[in-house]
């Protein structure tokens, strides 16, 4: 049992890594609760928007939906990602998404530098 505790480690551990290099200039918190990591807009926020775990290899990812597009209160969107390269995208596609860092300048040109930025419609 002890092995999966160190592979759940060294993955979440990479996984902060990920998000150290994507937003060097964003202040982003973190809390940690079972194998878990919630990423937080601020420091004394109490919006979970974005909810990682690591498990074998994998990193399941929940981002809060905004509650006009929610169908009831506190509705998430759930995905699996497979590698550190699909992390980027999905923690990109959840900041965006859940609109917890709406005004985040630095997200705004790491969604255009991976092609994820929304199409403005006329």
């Amino acid at each position: 049992m002890g092995k999966h505790y160190e592979i759940i480690g060294k993955d979440m551990l990479a996984l902060i890594s990920v998000i150290n290099e994507l937003f060097p200039k964003t202040n982003l918190f973190g809390m940690t609760s079972h194998y878990r990591l919630v990423v937080l807009e601020n420091d004394d926020a109490f919006a979970w928007f974005i909810i990682i775990s690591a498990v074998a290899g994998q990193f399941h990812f929940s981002y809060l939906l905004p509650q006009e597009k929610a169908p009831w209160q506190n509705a998430y969107v759930t995905g699996t990602a497979n590698s550190l390269k699909e992390v980027k995208r999905f923690l990109l596609i959840a900041m965006r998404e859940c609109k917890g860092w709406e005004s985040n300048l630095e997200l705004k040109q790491r969604l255009h530098e991976h092609n994820l930025q929304l199409e403005l419609v006329a």
